[in-house]
């Protein structure tokens, strides 16, 4: 008898005008066993193709908290930066990219009364953007690939992309919503394609819904090509319930070529949908 997953594994592998980016939301690397898993994990793939990390950096205040205790941080206390922590992730994060590529993931808070919770004023955002992206060239990274915290994305932070050089935007999602049920103010698009959200920004849609992975993806073949993120947190590599699908996941899409590097795919898209004017515009910043 054939099981389920293995039903929508074989689904998935079958829609040959697919590929697939992985991205990693990478918000751990304070705990040992999630960078222990990290490493193990890029070994496996490497000979294969790079996944991407969008990383916060020790400038966000969740980075100090261990995401396998509180996964959902929220609210956090004041937290010191120490040359200990910042010198650890520097160590960590350049040593994870010899086996992927680093990008940026904007988590952005604002400290009221002791507490640093999630902000959404674009002077807050814009200050933590330019400290953390300023933080990461100093420690020889230069991301070039973005995905928002809590899947928040707006105009005025594909602006601050530009300004910084990040070309590739993969927080727009299946969905079209945000972690607080807010809808992601962009128009919809289908899944799979590529559009440009600003002269040099090029958006690659992300999956959050396993549903659509297995049926609005794995079957889809009106289009000759799709090019999908697939998203997850560096956590997922370690959570008991996760860390074997995720596995079995990637492997199944390495046997048939489904796997991609995000630069490969953003080279992909643009090529061959008949270059930079061909793929659809919805802003001109």
């Amino acid at each position: 008898m054939i099981r389920w997953t293995e039903f929508c594994l074989d689904s998935l592998a079958s829609g040959e005008g697919t590929r697939f980016g992985l991205v990693l939301h990478t918000e751990g690397l304070v705990s040992d066993k999630v960078a222990f898993e990290l490493k193990e994990f890029g070994r496996e793939v490497s000979p294969f193709f790079r996944p991407m990390l969008t990383t916060i950096t020790p400038i966000c205040p969740m980075y100090q908290v261990d995401p396998l205790a509180d996964p959902l941080r929220v609210e956090l206390p004041e937290i010191a930066r120490t040359q200990r922590v910042e010198a650890e992730f520097a160590e960590r994060i350049n040593s994870l990219a010899e086996y992927f590529d680093v990008g940026y993931h904007g988590h952005f808070f604002k400290a009221d009364d002791g507490v640093y919770r999630p902000t959404f004023e674009l002077g807050a955002i814009r200050q933590q953007f330019e400290q953390e992206r300023e933080y990461l060239s100093d420690i020889g990274l230069a991301p070039e690939t973005y995905a928002g915290g809590w899947w928040y994305i707006n105009s005025q932070i594909h602006s601050l992309m530009a300004e910084h050089g990040l070309t590739v935007d993969t927080t727009i999602n299946d969905l079209r919503l945000d972690s607080f049920s807010r809808r992601q103010p962009f128009p919809e698009s289908p899944l799979g394609q590529p559009f440009w959200v600003s002269k040099s920004v090029l958006e690659i849609p992300s999956l959050r819904s396993f549903f659509n992975l297995f049926f609005g993806v794995a079957i889809e073949r009106r289009r000759s090509t799709n090019y999908v993120i697939i998203s997850m947190h560096d956590y997922d590599l370690v959570a008991h319930a996760l860390r074997r699908p995720v596995r079995r996941l990637v492997a199944k899409l390495l046997r048939v070529d489904r796997l991609a590097s995000i630069s490969e795919i953003a080279h992909r898209a643009a090529s061959g949908h008949g270059g930079r004017d061909a793929i659809p515009a919805i802003a001109a910043l």
